[in-house]
């Protein structure tokens, strides 16, 4: 089985909301140091210090997960979280809808 961690960001996103959010993933991510799914489909502004919270846990949920897939994301955004995951060595893959990754993962077969 699949260790998935999903987080939809929606709406406006302020820095105490990404702090407790951050910390959140990085707890669960050292519970199952699978994948973390972002979904940014509905977010909507955020604030500059919400941008420096995520950037002073970024180390952490990158040791904390294998995959982090970004959905929805502005290819701006892609290009950001692309370069953050090659700078800390993890794998990402990005979709446009959360309904194309759960399709693409229903037609691969996993390794036993």
């Amino acid at each position: 089985l699949h260790d998935r961690v999903v987080v939809a960001v929606c709406g406006d996103h302020s820095e105490e909301e990404a702090r407790c959010l951050a910390r959140e993933i990085v707890d669960l991510g050292a519970q199952t140091r699978g994948e973390l799914v972002v979904d940014l489909t509905h977010v909507g502004t955020y604030t500059r210090g919400a941008r420096q919270a995520w950037q002073s846990v970024l180390e952490d949920i990158i040791a904390s997960f294998q995959t982090v897939t970004v959905v929805g994301a502005s290819p701006l955004a892609r290009m950001a979280s692309a370069a953050v995951c090659l700078y800390g060595g993890i794998r990402m893959r990005s979709f446009d809808t959360l309904d194309a990754l759960l399709s693409q993962d229903a037609t691969t077969p996993r390794p036993e």
